[in-house]
């Protein structure tokens, strides 16, 4: 390593960004977990009771509190075509759905119409059905627990200053921020680039006089990471800000790789955003003759897409404190822009708080 010059120093990463790492991986792997547990849910689904999972059909969403429900406990066309309608319509209501009637006579006339397994088997699939829905039901728990986690160590680090950027929301901020590190360890945005996969070899012997020859992307570089960047670029391009969607159609029609060439850019940006302790600010903005009133009419809108973000997962009053990132760029909207930006009154949710304090 040292004859190769790809020797680095190692360097111990402080407790915010270690704990990061860790519930992001055991996350990615529950996700994981979830999609194959959700897979097999379908198959004995569609075993049981044909078209169930299919909402136009039932009426009932997928996966849903009331799908979860009837499927826990003697699934099958022959039990719910014998529930009467009323009795099966105000269950639905209980579990959230806004037309439970019109639900709970689409369900009947699909049971109705649903051709089931074999007798001798109905019991066995039914079983194993209702235990694959408790497993799924566990990891979705266990991935909201994580989750919590997430936020509670991301609003510690500059790596929450990313969620100003819409499309970007806590979790892939996470996950962003755990496989950097600290802002003094990141790369030039170059290195960035290829550590991150999104930026192709190039080659040039021959003098400068030759022109430089573009390889592959190379098949070594953190794929955490480059899951992370190519979601984000997903998110930018359907929920982003409208210069860089602009950017993401220029490029398209250029005939460019929208998603790398997206990917550098955002890349660039998450590192401003970091080593400068600053929130992402459109390029209309960045002007420093600004009128200062449209400054605190973005900050204002920006609080609120914030506290939508960020509600439900972390306690608004640890996010918001003082002493971290996006604390501090409240008390400086409130003090140069005479904002308010309160707080809500009321919790942001059962067990918003982390895990481990």
């Amino acid at each position: 390593m040292g004859l190769k010059r790809r020797g680095e120093p190692v360097q111990d990463l402080p407790p915010a960004y270690a704990n990061l790492r860790i519930a992001t991986r055991d996350r990615d792997q529950l996700v994981r977990d979830a999609t194959a547990l959700t897979n097999r849910i379908h198959g004995y689904v569609d075993r049981l009771f044909p078209g169930f999972l299919h909402p136009a059909k039932s009426g009932i969403a997928p996966l849903s509190q009331a799908s979860l429900d009837l499927m826990s406990e003697r699934f099958s066309p022959a039990e719910l075509s014998r529930r009467p309608s009323q009795a099966l319509a105000q269950w639905l209501g209980r579990r959230g759905l806004e037309e439970p009637h019109k639900a709970a006579a689409q369900l009947k006339k699909l049971a109705k119409g649903a051709l089931g397994p074999a007798p001798e088997q109905s019991v066995l699939l039914q079983r194993t059905l209702s235990q694959l829905v408790g497993l799924y039901r566990g990891t979705q728990a266990s991935i909201a627990a994580l989750d919590r986690e997430l936020a509670y160590w991301l609003a510690r680090t500059p790596g929450a200053l990313l969620t100003s950027i819409s499309g970007i929301g806590v979790t892939l901020a996470a996950g962003w921020t755990a496989e950097l590190g600290p802002p003094s360890q990141w790369r030039a945005v170059r290195r960035l680039c290829s550590y991150a996969g999104v930026a192709a070899k190039s080659k040039q012997t021959g003098g400068p006089e030759k022109e430089p020859v573009t390889g592959h992307v190379p098949q070594r570089c953190n794929k955490r990471l480059k899951n992370v960047v190519l979601q984000a670029v997903e998110k930018v391009r359907l929920l982003g800000p409208e210069d860089l969607r602009q950017s993401a159609q220029a490029l398209e029609a250029r005939g460019a790789h929208t998603e790398f060439a997206l990917a550098k850019r955002l890349l660039r940006l998450a590192k401003h955003l970091v080593t400068t302790g600053t929130i992402y600010r459109p390029k209309a903005l960045l002007d420093p003759d600004t009128p200062k009133a449209a400054l605190a009419t973005y900050y204002q809108g920006l609080w609120d897409k914030l506290l939508q973000k960020w509600r439900g997962k972390a306690d608004l009053k640890d996010v918001f404190a003082p002493g971290h990132p996006l604390g501090q760029w409240r008390d400086m909207a409130k003090e140069l822009y005479a904002l308010e930006l309160r707080l809500p009154q009321h919790r942001s949710g059962p067990g918003s708080g982390a895990l481990t304090p």
